[in-house]
């Protein structure tokens, strides 16, 4: 969905007069020349030229035209949040993961603590974002910040777009989209943390299941995976085994395991790149008579506790600490202070228990 067009003279404007080092005079020039350079009708100028006032970057003087407000004041005058948009995406047919729902209950809770309103959109895709936020009129309203959860690059234009608008924003990512802009979480910490472990425990021949993803998300996992096996001095190759169109079902992992057992009958810890992959190849072992964590110790990334606490064996799981994360995007977005590192945390349970 197309910018609406007096959004387009507002960044025009900035990008000629307001931030153009080379633009020297203090005063904007007239309403006339305006529309003259832009070619748009006086209505959108007008409407422009009130929205850089509301952010604080234009004042008027009566009788002498519009004036540029200096870098400080404008700082000081520029709204503060008072409702925060979280936006995420839909992802293989499941409507909210919990690591979202981890983070939507950390923002929550801040924003209702402060009186803060707090709305959440879905779409299938990162480009989706911005035309919804539109379709909401959620781009005009100054006091709007948006939290932006995804996993990769799809959201790249969605945030040059906000960027180009001025708006307050904080994206939730592994890829680097927005730097200035961006909380991560490190999972790397904790599944070294859970792989040494068990090595300590005397488990010996690791595998690693996941799908073949592009998203760094799950590349994360599966290159943390593979260090910890080179420093072992093991051949990473052969033991990661990669799932086709990124299905990371309990039905996918159920079926994967199926030739892993087979295959590969020393094998005792198979790390799962999410929760529903474990839950799944832990059926299939289980059915075929091998225990865990005797013979094979299992576990996964999400610590979805449906699944993780409900499961006999329980389930290890790698877990996001999503609450922390949110109020940590909330810190950064309405206090505008700098956030901390959220670490992941290694949650041991039954199934990597001797």
């Amino acid at each position: 969905m197309a910018v609406p067009k007096y959004l387009r003279v507002v960044e025009q404007i900035e990008n000629d007069f307001i931030f153009n080092a080379d633009y020297k005079e203090k005063q904007i020039p007239s309403i006339r020349k305006l529309l003259a350079r832009y070619g748009v009708s006086l209505l959108t100028v007008n409407k422009s030229i009130d929205e850089l006032k509301k952010r604080g970057c234009l004042y008027g003087e009566q009788g002498r035209g519009v004036y540029i407000q200096s870098q400080e004041k404008s700082a000081q005058g520029r709204d503060r949040v008072k409702k925060v948009v979280v936006v995420s995406r839909v992802i293989a047919g499941v409507s909210t993961q919990k690591y979202e729902l981890d983070i939507l209950d950390g923002v929550q809770d801040l924003c209702r603590k402060n009186q803060v309103e707090l709305l959440h959109f879905q779409v299938e895709k990162g480009e989706q974002v911005l035309g919804k936020l539109q379709g909401e009129k959620l781009l005009e309203q100054r006091d709007c910040g948006f939290v932006l959860i995804f996993e990769d690059e799809s959201i790249q234009n969605s945030v040059k777009s906000l960027a180009r608008l001025k708006r307050s924003y904080v994206v939730i990512a592994n890829d680097s989209v927005a730097p200035e802009h961006q909380l991560n979480f490190d999972l790397k910490t904790s599944i070294n943390a859970a792989l040494r472990d068990l090595k300590q425990q005397g488990f010996a021949d690791f595998h690693y299941l996941g799908p073949d993803n592009p998203t760094m998300a799950f590349e994360d996992r599966r290159q943390t995976f593979v260090k910890f096996l080179k420093r072992q001095g093991l051949d990473a190759e052969e033991r990661v085994h990669l799932i086709p169109a990124g299905d990371v079902s309990s039905r996918m992992g159920y079926k994967a395991m199926k030739p892993l057992l087979k295959k590969f009958p020393s094998m005792d810890v198979l790390f799962c790149a999410e929760d529903r992959l474990a839950m799944g190849a832990l059926i299939h072992m289980l059915e075929k008579g091998r225990s865990c964590p005797d013979d094979i110790a299992v576990f996964g990334v999400g610590n979805n506790r449906s699944i993780t606490e409900e499961f006999i064996p329980s389930i290890s799981s790698i877990d996001f600490e999503g609450a922390e994360i949110g109020r940590q995007a909330y810190f950064k977005l309405v206090d505008q202070s700098d956030p901390k590192d959220v670490k992941g945390r290694y949650i041991k349970r039954e199934s990597t228990s001797l």
